[in-house]
């Protein structure tokens, strides 16, 4: 049986862009309005206070996806926490109808997301400001990483760090662990680009770092996926 918060929506970042298979990057264009409609409907908009709640630890790495997509759409009060943090308020889920809010217009924000063109051409010369934080497993850096295509660029100042690393067990971001990441010479001044393989878990951290303090981080949703592709 699912369970839910009375009261919750439910609602999936997929949900907000056209095919999330062909193309998962930020709602931009007709793709933000399209967005927008499905959250008026919903009755959520840019000044509402969103708490997003993600199930498991796959399931948090979505629900990141989702406060970051909202992100690009112009809100500002959202927060991530896990499911079972709210364990003594779930129920069993049952749909809910939620009154709707007069259509807004998007104001995305396109500062949270680069390209893959973009991101080639910024990895091809050396930028000394500039950290590359690869936050998939141990597992799949093995099989692949940035460093294979030293035939290609330069070298450039990468990370790797599991994207888990960033959330407490509650499923919020862990402030505290910006020490961390002082101690990995990453400091508020640097220009970070974060990476997974298809954009979710790195769009999860791009949200965990905004909230810990840092002001240039961008999500490359295109992933390790895109960049096998152009070979």
């Amino acid at each position: 049986m699912m369970y839910s918060v009375p009261g919750a929506i439910h609602l999936l970042w997929e949900q907000l862009v056209a095919n999330p298979k062909v193309d998962n990057n930020v709602v931009t264009g007709d793709k933000a309005f399209y967005a927008a409609r499905k959250l008026a409907r919903l009755g959520v908009k840019p000044d509402s206070e969103v708490v997003i709640l993600g199930k498991d630890e796959l399931g948090q790495a979505d629900a990141g996806r989702l406060a970051w997509s909202l992100l690009t759409l112009g809100f500002k009060n959202i927060q991530v926490t896990s499911l079972k943090s709210m364990s003594k308020s779930v129920s069993p889920f049952k749909e809910r109808k939620h009154k709707s809010v007069p259509i807004w217009k998007p104001v995305s924000n396109y500062n949270h997301e680069i390209s893959p063109s973009e991101f080639l051409s910024k990895i091809k010369r050396r930028n000394n400001n500039l950290v590359v934080l690869d936050v998939r497993s141990g597992k799949e850096f093995k099989s692949v990483n940035l460093k294979s295509f030293n035939d290609r660029f330069p070298t450039f100042s990468s990370r790797f760090i599991p994207w888990t690393k960033f959330y407490k067990a509650t499923g919020r971001p862990k402030r505290e662990f910006t020490k961390y990441l002082f101690g990995e010479n990453i400091s508020f001044d640097n220009e970070i680009i974060v990476i997974s393989n298809k954009g979710v878990r790195s769009a999860s951290v791009s949200y965990a770092l905004l909230t810990m303090g840092f002001k240039d981080v961008r999500n490359f949703s295109g992933g390790f996926q895109s960049l096998l592709k152009r070979d």
